[in-house]
C-alpha cells in the first residue's frame, strides 16, 4: 500500500466538500492507500473539544472514515504504530489527560526533600539550592541580547546565580508555549538582535535556502551552520537526541529565525500551533506522501526533508491526484509478473552495484520508478556465479523515518501476491495469512515454475514483506 499523510486542513476541507477530485479519487482507490492519523491531528482537534460540540465529533468521524485504525504516535523513545480508531484514541486521551503543568523548581525540591528525609537524608533542598546559589550565572548582558534575555530571565542582573536562572525557566516555557503575544514578542526580540530572515528570504530558490541560511548566520558572527547549532544544543546531554527531538528543534529554529514564520492570526493561536505543525511534518516523514494545505508548513517540511535525506514527497492538495495516479500500478493480473519484475533492472534505474567476494555474487539495486503492485519500490538483483542462479527480490525500501508496517500493509501484500499465483485451499490460505501477519521469522510460501520458483517471505531483520523470484540458469 502507498502511505499518505494529510494535514488537518486537508481533512477539514474534505469534510466541507472542498477538494472533490481528491474525494472521488479516495473512493475509488482507498484499498491501495493507507492514511494514518497522528497525535498532531488531535492537538489540532482538541482545541475545540467539548462533550456537547457536535462539530468536534463530526471531525472525529472524518478521521475515522479516512484513517481507520492506523495511528502514528511518539512514545518518548520511538514512533509507534498503533491499531486503534480515532474514537478509541480520544477515549484514552480523556481518561489520561495531559495537564501541561510546567515545573516549579521550588516545589520539586520541597517534594524531593520530603521523600529523601524518609531515607535519612535531611535538608537536601537547602543543600542543592545553596550549591546552585553559589555559582554565578556568568551571562554578559549587552545592548544586543538584552531584550531576548529579559524575556527568558526577567530577574536577570549582574549578580544572578545559576539558581536564579533555573527558577525562571519554568514560567518562561509556560508563557512561550501558551501565550501568543509572549511568543511573538520573544521571536521579535530575536529578530531585533539581528535575525531578520523573513525580510530577505522571500526571493530564495528552493534549492538554495539552507546554504543561504548558513551564509546569513556566518555574516552575523556565527561559526556554526544551522545544523551544527541544533547539534550544539544537545551536546550537554550524555545521549544523542532522538529523531523526534532533532527534527522538532530544527523546525522551531526555522520559525524563531523568522523563516516562513507562522503568523498566529487566531485568538487561540500560540507556539503550540508551531509545535503541532512540526509534529505533522515529523509524522509525515514516516509516509510516502505528505499532502499539505498550509504554505509555510509545506515549504519548511520540504526544506527539512531535503536536509535530512527524507524521501517523503511533499504535495500541495492540487497535485495529489495526478502525482499519486502516476505512481501506482494497475494490478493487472494479465500482466506477466516475472517479465515485469525483471524489466526494472535497467541502467536508468540503477542505484548501486557491488561484488560480494565470499558469495561470488554480483549484487545490484534498482529503483522501481513507481509503486509496483502498489507495494514495492526497489528490486535487488543477486547473480550467483558458482550456483548458476539469479535471485530478484522485490521490496519496499524506507528512505525516511519509517521502519515498520501496519498489519494492514502486510496483509495487502499477502493478498495481492496470493491472488496472482493462487492458493486453492481457502482454509489453508486463511491459516497462512495469519502466520504471515503474526509470525517472524516466516517460513515462506513458494510457487514452482519451469524456470525455478517465486517465494513470498518477510525480511529477517524487520519483517517487511518481500517477494523473491529464483531463476535457475540450468533450466534455459
Amino acid at each position: 500500500m502507498v502511505r499518505v499523510y494529510f494535514d488537518w486542513n486537508v481533512f477539514s476541507k474534505l469534510k466541507k466538500g472542498i477538494f472533490t477530485d481528491i474525494s472521488s479519487f479516495l473512493e475509488i482507490n482507498s484499498y491501495i492507500l493507507l492514511m494514518p492519523f497522528s497525535q498532531a491531528h488531535f492537538q489540532d482537534l482538541m482545541k475545540s473539544y467539548s462533550p456537547n460540540n457536535k462539530l468536534f465529533f463530526d471531525d472525529i468521524k472524518t478521521l475515522t472514515k479516512h484513517c481507520g485504525k492506523h495511528l502514528l504516535a511518539w512514545d518518548g523513545e520511538k514512533t509507534q504504530l498503533y491499531f486503534c480508531t480515532p474514537e478509541e484514541y480520544l477515549q484514552s486521551e480523556l481518561e489520561n489527560p495531559n495537564e501541561n503543568e510546567f515545573f516549579d523548581l521550588e516545589n520539586i525540591f520541597t517534594e524531593a526533600n520530603h521523600y529523601l528525609k524518609d531515607a535519612g537524608i535531611v535538608n537536601s533542598d537547602t543543600i542543592i539550592k545553596g550549591l546552585y546559589n553559589s555559582i554565578s550565572a556568568g551571562i554578559e548582558i549587552t545592548n544586543i541580547n538584552k531584550n531576548a534575555l529579559q524575556r527568558i530571565f526577567p530577574n536577570l542582573n549582574s549578580e544572578s546565580s545559576v539558581w536564579d536562572l533555573i527558577k525562571d525557566i519554568g514560567p518562561f516555557v509556560k508563557n512561550l508555549t501558551t501565550d501568543k503575544l509572549f511568543y511573538k514578542g520573544f521571536r521579535n526580540s530575536i529578530k531585533d538582535s539581528g535575525s531578520k530572515l523573513d525580510m530577505i528570504s522571500s526571493s530564495w530558490g528552493e534549492n538554495e535556502v539552507m546554504s543561504n541560511i548558513n551564509e546569513y548566520l556566518k555574516q552575523k558572527g556565527s561559526n556554526m551552520t544551522f545544523i551544527e547549532i541544533i547539534e550544539y544544543t544537545f551536546k550537554a546531554r550524555n545521549e544523542k537526541p532522538t529523531n523526534y527531538e532533532f527534527f522538532h528543534s530544527s523546525y522551531l529554529m526555522l520559525d524563531m529565525l523568522g523563516y516562513k514564520k507562522d503568523k498566529l492570526k487566531k485568538p487561540t493561536d500560540n507556539m503550540g500551533n508551531i509545535q503541532t505543525d512540526a509534529d505533522h511534518a515529523f509524522f509525515a516523514a514516516h509516509c510516502d506522501y505528505f499532502v499539505v494545505d498550509d504554505n509555510n508548513l509545506r515549504i519548511k517540511s520540504k526544506l527539512l526533508f531535503k536536509e535530512f535525506n527524507i524521501s517523503t514527497t511533499v504535495l500541495d492538495p492540487t497535485e495529489f491526484v495526478s502525482t499519486i495516479s502516476n505512481n501506482i500500478g494497475n494490478n493487472n493480473k494479465q500482466e506477466d509478473f516475472i517479465l515485469k519484475s525483471f524489466s526494472f533492472c535497467t541502467k536508468e534505474n540503477l542505484v548501486h552495484h557491488q561484488f560480494h567476494k565470499e558469495q561470488n555474487c554480483e549484487i545490484t539495486s534498482y529503483k522501481i520508478p513507481y509503486f509496483f503492485l502498489n507495494c514495492f519500490n526497489n528490486a535487488l538483483y543477486h547473480n550467483y556465479k558458482n550456483e548458476n542462479k539469479i535471485i530478484l527480490t522485490l521490496r519496499k525500501v524506507f528512505g525516511n523515518y519509517n521502519r515498520y508496517l501496519f498489519y494492514t500493509e502486510v496483509e495487502y501484500v499477502f493478498n495481492i501476491i496470493t491472488s496472482y499465483f493462487g492458493i486453492s485451499d481457502e482454509s489453508r490460505k486463511n491459516e497462512l495469512r495469519e502466520q504471515y501477519l503474526h509470525n517472524h521469522p516466516f517460513a515462506g510460501i513458494s510457487w514452482e515454475f519451469d524456470f525455478g520458483y517465486v517465494m513470498l517471505n518477510k525480511d529477517k531483520d524487520d519483517g517487511r514483506p518481500i517477494v523473491s523470484i529464483v531463476y535457475d540458469k540450468n533450466c534455459d
